[in-house]
């Protein structure tokens, strides 16, 4: 039988979400364009590696179409 199966994939990140306030993100781009970047190597340089979670959502047609 040929039916169709739907697989999404989820990675979710292990660290949380955290987000700046309009007003801090346009401070940031006034002082400081590279701080995500720097603040990425600076925790890996630390042994603070990012991590995700991955899940995986399996379907049917059916399903998905509902």
């Amino acid at each position: 039988m040929n039916e169709r199966t739907y697989v999404k994939f989820h990675f979710k990140t292990a660290q949380g979400i955290r987000n700046f306030m309009i007003e801090e993100t346009a401070e940031m781009k006034l002082h400081d364009m590279d701080f995500a970047q720097r603040d990425l190597f600076k925790n890996i340089a630390v042994g603070d590696f990012p991590q995700w979670n991955l899940q995986i959502q399996i379907m049917t047609e059916e399903q998905a179409n509902s």
